[in-house]
């Protein structure tokens, strides 16, 4: 059976994350046009895409959702335009998830930004269609093997650690 040492396993994401190369959202409309023509969301949004300080997504406090939240959900819709919406198809990642590392406030001049660093997992949505397939297909057999399977979808996740920029207005 094959398996992975944990070395193994962090030199090819740091291989995988030498040869991908996500592209930054530069789609004409503003933040918010945007969300709402690909995702018919309407939030309280401004600014820009949160890349840098000076490109911070600006989030209204409207209250009805928390601050933590709004901010998942945004850097959740960066990623999937990044690493799927704008790739050709054969590029594509699935099963996109984002978790938040870490967070700091910093206040300067009265503005108050976070800076959230996220890891960003995903798969190529080809591979991520063939073990969805297998999984669904196998699980409630005798002679499927979870710990495989579970290992073979590691083996094919991409690991981003990417740092977002937001500003909050009350």
């Amino acid at each position: 059976m094959f398996t992975l040492s944990m070395v193994e396993y962090f030199k090819i994401i740091l291989i995988k994350r030498l040869f991908v190369n996500f592209s930054k959202v530069s789609i004409d409309g503003t933040i918010q046009e945007v969300i709402k023509s690909l995702f018919d969301m309407d939030l309280e949004i401004n600014g820009d895409w949160g890349y840098s300080k000076k490109l911070a997504t600006i989030i209204q406090d409207n209250k009805s959702m928390p601050i933590a939240q709004q901010e998942q959900m945004v850097v959740s819709m960066r990623s999937y335009i990044e690493m799927n919406i704008t790739k050709d198809k054969e590029d594509r990642y699935a099963g996109i998830n984002v978790k938040e590392i870490n967070r700091e406030e910093i206040v300067e001049e009265n503005i108050i930004y976070h800076k959230i660093r996220y890891e960003i997992t995903a798969i190529l949505e080809s591979k991520y269609k063939k073990l969805m397939k297998e999984y669904k297909n196998g699980y409630e057999t005798e002679e499927f093997d979870m710990t495989k399977h579970f290992k073979e979808r590691k083996k094919e996740t991409l690991i981003r650690i990417e740092d977002y920029w937001f500003i909050l207005q009350s």
